[in-house]
């Protein structure tokens, strides 16, 4: 009998990999999900099983995402929101080639670079708000062709450079109330998003739209 409670304890951990305390681990080999809410976590835990599928690190005291996500390259949910995040980095989501939904409010971001989402070809929803984010890389989303959702609510942009949006081709709701936009040009590249449903750009600062500025 304590032989196969061994054997049943052995199959378990290798299914589910080691949890960290205060955190919870389940789901089947083909959906391995792991919580960590309000683990008073101060990294990414690198200890969980690889195929992990979910991974929710809501309310812990993450502040860099470096060198951390590497090891779960199956990904297709991530939720760091109510962070400590002041940075993404560089290429720190490269090997998330699986990943659809990134939830990253309630951080203090304040910038994204030119690869900070690089290689997310598969990324459907990102949600950035709640941050001070005050500027954006023209290059900042070029891999996210299939984002249908991106919240940008409650941060600090003053203005989007040309280039931000071309390549959100797939984008159906953009939102991007209480910033400090000035005004709304053509050069803000809204031409490009055909498919777009639903624009919100309420609680700024707009002083002026331009002709021609949502063709």
């Amino acid at each position: 009998l304590l032989l196969l409670l061994l054997i049943l304890l052995l199959f378990v951990t290798t299914a589910n990999g080691f949890c960290p305390s205060k955190c919870t681990c389940d789901g089947d080999t083909n959906n391995l999900k792991a919580k960590c809410i309000g683990a008073g976590l101060d990294v990414v835990p690198i200890q969980l099983n690889p195929n992990v599928k979910h991974i929710n690190l809501t309310d812990n005291r993450i502040a860099t995402v470096h060198f951390t996500l590497s090891f779960y390259y199956l990904l297709e949910t991530l939720d760091i929101s109510q962070n400590a995040l002041e940075s993404l980095g560089m290429k720190n989501f490269v090997s998330q080639e699986n990943l659809r939904k990134l939830y990253l409010q309630k951080n203090v971001i304040k910038k994204l670079s030119k690869d900070t989402f690089k290689g997310m070809r598969q990324l459907e929803i990102l949600d950035l708000s709640y941050n001070q984010i005050s500027e954006m890389d023209p290059q900042t989303f070029s891999d996210l062709t299939r984002l249908s959702f991106l919240d940008l609510t409650n941060n600090s942009v003053i203005s989007v450079d040309s280039g931000v949006f071309q390549n959100l081709i797939n984008l159906e709701t953009l939102l991007f109330p209480s910033n400090q936009l000035l005004s709304i040009s053509y050069a803000d590249n809204f031409e490009y998003l055909r498919k777009l449903k639903r624009l919100d750009l309420s609680g700024n600062l707009l002083k002026q739209i331009e002709n021609n500025s949502f063709q």
